[in-house]
């Protein structure tokens, strides 16, 4: 499974993980190589904005959800990572911060 995610994850005990950073032409490039692997995937964006600006990258709807991510042996994650730590988190939702795909870093994290 493909989980796309807009934040920093914290590892599953037991698992195995290697974490590389990317750039956004690359995250779009393996989007696209892992869908013709893994036919399964489901966004944990958890802010509207950030998914917009994930489908244009993508180009794919890529869903709001702020639902857990659990991962497994064998998943990728696609993580898209704000640059910078916010000093108040509620100005995300008030679209001040993350409003330009150049706010983000980009990591491809396979789980073995």
């Amino acid at each position: 499974m493909i989980h796309i995610v807009s934040a920093a994850m914290m590892p599953t005990p037991g698992l195995t993980y290697t974490l590389l950073a990317i750039t956004k032409s690359q995250m779009r490039e393996e989007f696209q190589k892992l869908l013709k692997v893994h036919k399964e995937w489901k966004s944990y964006v958890g802010y509207p904005n950030t998914a917009r600006l994930l489908s244009g990258l993508l180009e794919a709807h890529i869903p709001c959800s702020r639902d857990k991510a659990t991962v497994k042996a064998g998943d990728v994650m696609l993580v898209m990572k704000l640059t910078y730590r916010l000093t108040n988190p509620h100005e995300k939702t008030e679209n001040k911060h993350g409003n330009s795909i150049n706010d983000y870093e980009f990591y491809l994290c396979i789980i073995e």
